[in-house]
């Protein structure tokens, strides 16, 4: 019966619809790009219902439209240039892809956003309503990886990651909102991702109701299950819960090679001896993260517990220490308290209390080995940093955020770190620095190995910074650049350029238009318009990293004022970035609250 016998028979060339691809016979042997070309000229091209790409299936004679289909690798290749917003409004259009689209989410907020579900369904939806379509989807998600529970009430949520998440390995909650979740549910859950969980973080624990179903007692309860586990991270009272993370520690102390603890002491007396002490059985322990706080003024011996930790976790090789609420130090600065690491590789240094001094970085001489290196100190100064390169000399990474003014002698005394490859420097905003193009200009020409600067405050550039980020760029092609920058708007030009619009940096830098292709700038101008509201805000929103009570805030508020700040460490910008790239239009990116 031939070719076209039996369900084809529509194909044949006599009967053939007009709107179907007409089937090609390769006489000569050309390649398949000539024949799809020589196919797409003998179409009509004026009609929309022809389509346009074809698969090389598309030149046989047997080849039936109606069974084309994208290939499930596609479609998720697809599909990952969309948010999570955009692949959820696609979810009806074939089983494939609706199968598709749950099984490529690795990490998901529950609830999910209000204003998710505000797109997909044009209308307000209600509390209730909003629990369970967000329930609906996460029963979809089987391969969920990563979930995050902060701001729900909903204790059937842990049901229902119980009985369809079985691939979880970080998991990260607020207990005091999930308190009545039953016992079998809780061991459910550890049973069924017992065996791929990792990672358990317990944020904002509420020490009045810590009981037997919160908190570290379900890990200690339910320890047999998770064998896994590597990283922890919870919220204490030391006065309170010392018993509880003292068992923690006893269980666990083989297992857990990252640990992130939150101390808070609400009694004038205090236990912290006990609590490093307990600290100090991990002895697998590689990255450790300490955060002291106080209702009471209360004077804390950090030489002590550091020279216990140091004994101890031989391993330990990233530290992150922050300070708030009425700490003090009475063993001296605290760089020179933390002298007994001397392995360390990581140093993040937080200090968000008035009452405490960092000291000097000769401290560091220590660490050897100290290639990242991240304050946040109200009181850093150009003379801090002298002799930067001498106390450690293999930074790679450099983060530093201060309530001073900075000047191009920090650019300089960094400048002999050779090894320094990410720079971030961080000031109060609305205000310009003494930094300049002499700086930047010095900076680039003696650091060789440095991809990208971070100037986040204001700077006074002209062109010759520009010229030399292009040189920069240029000497190595094969590596990617990076240079963000602040902005104010010369006086000079305010009677040029309206003063309640923003002003494009390309006005004033012509360069900006004229990049490497390896090389990206990010300029933001301090623009206020003539609102004062808004630089006063964004001062004291700046303002708010470095002390952890605000004064102007009432006591019962205040941690919810800095929050943000506390996880955050920075907060985002007024007016939006703009990138300016090789062979692209200068690309705004709205700010996303």
């Amino acid at each position: 019966m031939g070719a076209c016998a039996g369900k084809h028979q529509h194909l044949k060339r006599e009967a053939h619809d007009k709107y179907l691809p007409v089937p090609i016979k390769n006489h000569n042997n050309n390649s398949t790009n000539d024949l799809i070309v020589k196919f797409r000229e003998s179409q009509n091209l004026d009609n929309k219902n022809i389509p346009r790409i074809y698969r090389l299936s598309y030149l046989s004679r047997d080849f039936d439209p109606r069974s084309f289909d994208f290939s499930d690798e596609l479609c998720v290749h697809i599909l990952s240039y969309l948010s999570l917003e955009d692949r959820l409004r696609l979810e009806s259009v074939c089983q494939q892809w609706q199968r598709l689209i749950y099984r490529s989410v690795r990490t998901l907020d529950y609830p999910l956003p209000s204003r998710l579900y505000s797109h997909l369904d044009g209308n307000y939806m209600s509390d209730k309503h909003w629990l369970y379509v967000s329930r609906q989807v996460l029963r979809k998600c089987h391969f969920l990886t990563k979930v995050r529970l902060l701001d729900t009430c909903d204790t059937d949520v842990l049901a229902v990651l119980a009985k369809n998440c079985h691939w979880l390995e970080s998991i990260e909650w607020r207990f005091h909102n999930l308190l009545p979740v039953r016992r079998e549910v809780l061991s459910k859950l550890c049973d069924n991702c017992g065996n791929s969980l990792t990672c358990i973080r317990v944020k904002e624990l509420d020490e009045q109701a810590f009981n037997s179903e919160s908190g570290l007692s379900v890990l200690i309860v339910y320890s047999e299950y998770l064998l896994n586990i590597r990283t922890v991270s919870v919220a204490i009272d030391s006065d309170k819960c010392l018993k509880y993370f003292q068992l923690f520690a006893d269980i666990y102390n083989q297992r857990i090679t990252s640990l992130e603890i939150r101390l808070k002491f609400s009694t004038f007396y205090t236990q912290l001896e006990d609590t490093f002490a307990s600290i100090a059985q991990f002895l697998n322990l590689q990255s450790l993260t300490i955060t002291l706080e106080s209702e009471y003024p209360l004077d804390v011996e950090l030489s002590a517990g550091a020279s216990l930790l140091a004994h101890c976790c031989q391993n330990l090789t990233a530290l992150t220490l922050e300070l708030r609420d009425h700490i003090r130090c009475t063993s001296g600065s605290v760089l020179e308290s933390l002298q007994p690491f001397r392995s360390l590789t990581s140093l993040s240094v937080r200090i968000r209390s008035p009452d405490i001094e960092l000291g000097s970085l000769e401290w560091l001489t220590a660490m050897s080995g100290l290639t990242d290196l991240q304050v946040l100190y109200s009181g850093l100064d150009d003379e801090m940093f002298l002799n930067i390169d001498k106390y450690c000399p293999l930074v790679r990474r450099l983060v530093l955020k201060t309530r001073e003014r900075l000047s191009n002698e920090t650019l300089y005394s960094v400048s002999l770190l050779k090894s320094l490859r990410d720079l971030r420097v961080y000031c109060p905003p609305y205000a310009i620095q003494g930094i300049t193009d002499t700086g930047v200009c010095h900076l680039l020409n003696h650091c060789q190995n440095i991809r990208n600067i971070l100037l986040e405050c204001g700077v006074k550039l002209t062109e010759i910074s520009f010229l030399t980020l292009n040189a920069w760029a240029n000497s190595r092609p094969s590596r990617s650049h990076r240079f963000s920058f602040c902005w104010q708007r010369p006086p000079e030009m305010a009677d040029t350029y309206d003063p309640r619009a923003r002003l494009p940096a390309h006005e004033l830098w012509p360069d900006l238009l004229c990049l490497p292709e390896n090389l990206t700038i990010v300029c933001r101008e301090y623009f206020a318009g003539n609102s004062e509201a808004i630089v006063r805000n964004g001062i004291q929103r700046y303002g708010r990293q470095f002390t952890w009570t605000d004064p102007g805030v009432g006591a019962g508020d205040k941690r919810v004022a800095n929050r943000e700040s506390a996880q955050s460490g920075q907060h985002p910008p007024q007016t939006p970035p703009v990138y300016y790239r090789f062979g692209a239009f200068p690309d705004v990116v709205p700010h996303v609250a």
